[in-house]
């Protein structure tokens, strides 16, 4: 007989608290450097990176505060955090995990418009004066807040607790983590449950709720995937599509592979598992809580990873370390990446100043 252990809580508490430190340390270096006078500029560009380095962080400190947990059997899918972990006072749990999963939200669509900047930049980089003007981030910012308040919403009006959940978590979570009823709180879909008579009974409000934010979720993957084909088609034609040469096409293409390897490996694939998991009758406790260990890591390999592929970035941390000792190295000759970048940028920037004549 297998006894109940809180082992994993322990390893999902310890990573998120690792992450939440790691997300701040590392997008504040990345701020830093962002906004440090640089040898390439980096445009309006720049607003959107930092938009997206603030909003990593707001989520580790959500995800730090609430300290989540998933737990995946044949007949619910759920996210769980126990009171002792939780920041925030006990009754707001629900509303906590809810919040959790709109800041969840917020990412994915984040990076979906990062990629639709990206596409932009290198398809048509004029009409960025139209598309990402100053009146134009008041649309974004309500794109997103409608996305990740309609997904926490829907969380929270459609898997809050009931009767049947409450009765069969407490004998699961007793059993697998050692918890009482009283000791945690949760959120989440319910896809079957058994009446008196030991009939199996489907929950349609929940499979219903389940399949309107799996389509939210992967709508999402499946734009950016779009931009991403888009964008290397944009590489693969003849000439000089934008602003920029052949070298620096095939050094932006790769760091937006890499950065798009990222979310899909961190925030996607470890959730989509569990939803497939859940609907075939698989549970396990490991993998489930995967999903909130990739989570509170992801909003600190985002920054890492254009640290390291902007050269003008890296060289400066290279400067940083080495203790400056190669700034004599080649001071009257120009780099052609940076030629180019300067270029890039400095056109889209003309785009953005001259955005009503664009327009």
């Amino acid at each position: 007989m297998n006894s109940c252990s809180n082992k994993w809580l322990s390893v999902t508490y310890f990573t998120e608290c690792l992450g939440c430190f790691l997300s701040f340390l590392m997008n504040a270096i990345f701020l830093s450097l962002l906004f440090k006078k640089q040898k390439t500029p980096f445009g309006n560009y720049q607003y959107l990176m930092a938009a997206f380095s603030g909003i990593g962080m707001f989520y580790s400190l959500c995800s730090f505060s609430i300290k989540p947990n998933f737990y995946v059997t044949e007949n619910y899918f759920i996210i769980f955090t126990v009171f002792n972990n939780l920041i925030l006072p006990k009754s707001l749990g629900s509303i906590s995990l809810a919040i959790y999963g709109s800041c969840y939200a917020m990412m994915l669509s984040l990076i979906t418009i990062q990629f639709y900047y990206r596409f932009t930049s290198v398809s048509d980089p004029v009409s960025l004066a139209r598309r990402f003007s100053l009146k134009a981030l008041a649309f974004w910012a309500l794109l997103v807040i409608l996305f990740s308040g309609l997904f926490g919403s829907l969380s929270y009006i459609l898997y809050g607790p009931n009767v049947n959940k409450d009765s069969q978590l407490s004998q699961d979570f007793l059993k697998t983590y050692c918890l009482y009823s009283d000791e945690y709180v949760y959120i989440g879909p319910q896809y079957s449950f058994h009446d008196k008579e030991n009939k199996k009974i489907y929950h349609m409000l929940s499979i219903g709720g389940i399949c309107i934010t799996a389509i939210m979720l992967w709508a999402t993957f499946l734009i950016v995937v779009y931009f991403i084909y888009r964008i290397y088609k944009v590489f693969a034609e003849r000439g000089l599509p934008f602003y920029a040469s052949k070298k620096l096409q095939r050094q932006l293409f790769k760091t937006l592979i890499l950065q798009s390897l990222i979310p899909i490996m961190c925030m996607y694939i470890p959730l989509t598992f569990m939803f497939v998991f859940s609907m075939f009758g698989v549970g396990s406790e490991s993998v489930a809580n995967l999903i909130s260990m990739f989570a509170a890591i992801y909003p600190s390999l985002d920054p890492l990873l254009a640290m390291i592929c902007i050269k003008s970035m890296k060289a400066i941390i290279k400067n940083i370390i080495c203790c400056s000792r190669n700034r004599r190295i080649q001071i009257d000759v120009v780099d052609t990446d940076y030629t180019d970048l300067r270029v890039a940028y400095a056109l889209q920037d003309i785009s953005v100043r001259n955005g009503d004549a664009v327009a």
